[in-house]
């Protein structure tokens, strides 16, 4: 399976679930970028994406993100097309 195909699958499958589930796999998803050497990345990075990484990050702890609900739903109503009921992954 390529690359774009799996993101597809994903963004369907997070598109299915309820409020508690998006919450539990960002948590997840979370914890694997922390256990990543950050500090190695971090200094690849220009210094603009620096400044705008650590303005977005003070934006969320300032309570100024888009609740993820609405995000979802402008995704759809602008690439309706691409939502459809996701078929379950195979185990």
């Amino acid at each position: 399976m390529k690359v774009l195909e799996l993101k597809q699958k994903l963004i369907d499958e997070i598109a299915q679930f309820n409020e508690q589930e998006v919450i539990d796999v960002y948590g997840l998803i979370l914890n694997y970028f922390n256990q990543q050497d950050s500090e190695e990345d971090w200094s690849k990075l220009s210094l603009a994406q620096r400044k705008h990484l650590e303005n977005s990050l003070k934006q969320a702890e300032n309570e100024e993100s888009i609740p993820f609900n609405q995000v979802l739903n402008d995704v759809k109503t602008k690439y309706g097309n691409l939502f459809r009921k996701a078929k379950p992954m195979p185990c």
